[in-house]
């Protein structure tokens, strides 16, 4: 059961449309009772906001562990879709992490253009995390243009170039190592 101490207290949730929510949980009955946050409204549907905006709160927190963990490119252009670890090997553990690009906005409301879905994953190499190899699989969206029926796909940089790393990564192990090294355990 969450807490007070998940520093719920004041705490401004931006939703859909630049509209907001201010929450104020701190300290009051109708929130807190032995430690625990209860749900005591007459009516269902303060029931549904209560839940509601704590999932947000949750979705929230979750979304800044992330932005401090994965390259900055990958939150503002991707979705977290599936999450694997692998730790049947001591020595080689992995975290797998599948994301799928985001609409382009642009893109979407022209007639000019139209999705045709995704292409084929890639992998990249990041930092790992808990002695855990970081692997990202990202599936970038094609779109076709319909005047020329050429395809394409966003212009989002995400890995060093000519390498399979992060940005980041390349640049740690090349001023680490001189060059970037392929034959590392986490990497």
């Amino acid at each position: 059961m969450l807490n007070a101490e998940l520093g719920f207290c004041h705490k401004k949730l931006f939703v859909q449309h630049s509209t907001f929510l201010y929450i104020s949980l701190l300290q009051h009955p109708h929130y807190r009772l032995n430690g625990h946050f209860m749900a005591q409204w007459k009516s269902t549907g303060d029931v549904f906001l209560f839940h509601s905006i704590l999932y947000l709160c949750i979705m929230n927190m979750l979304e800044q562990l992330a932005r401090l963990v994965l390259p900055k490119e990958i939150l503002d252009n991707f979705d977290i879709v599936k999450i694997e670890t692998d730790e049947s090997d001591i020595d080689a553990m992995s975290m797998t992490i599948h994301l799928d690009e985001r609409m382009n906005a642009y893109l979407q409301k022209s007639e000019d253009y139209e999705s045709k879905g995704f292409m084929d994953a890639v992998r990249i190499t990041d930092f790992p995390i808990r002695d855990h190899k970081v692997i990202l699989v990202l599936r970038r969206r094609r779109w076709k243009n319909k005047e020329t029926g050429e395809t394409f796909v966003d212009r989002i940089s995400v890995s060093e170039s000519g390498t399979r790393y992060s940005k980041e990564f390349a640049a740690f192990l090349k001023e680490t190592y001189g060059h970037i090294p392929d034959d590392l355990p986490y990497a």
